[in-house]
């Protein structure tokens, strides 16, 4: 028997406007965004990225409710892909709960 998968990915989002900054640091100091090989130098664009954009950024979460809606896309498309591919469950994973991994 063939077995297939589908696999979503995204880069998640701040939940609440406090997350915007710990977001973003998050994001820029990742070695796969600023591919630089120095973590030092790494870690200064991130914070200098950081610490330029996170009230703009916080007030465009704000506009889209306070918050990333991309976690709410992401389930509303597994409880589509659920009803509609009955033969294959669908998990909704991150980083922080990657048990699948």
């Amino acid at each position: 028997m063939t077995q297939k998968a589908l696999i979503l990915l995204n880069m998640g989002g701040p939940n609440n406007l406090q997350e915007v900054g710990l977001f973003l640091s998050n994001m820029f100091n990742d070695k796969n965004i600023i591919t630089t090989k120095s973590t030092l130098l790494r870690r200064f664009i991130a914070f200098m990225i950081t610490a330029s954009r996170t009230k703009k950024a916080q007030a465009n979460y704000a506009k889209l409710g306070g918050k990333s809606p991309l976690v709410g896309y992401t389930q509303k498309l597994v409880a589509k892909l659920q009803k509609r591919a009955s033969f294959f469950t669908c998990k909704l994973c991150d980083a922080l709960h990657a048990s699948f991994l």
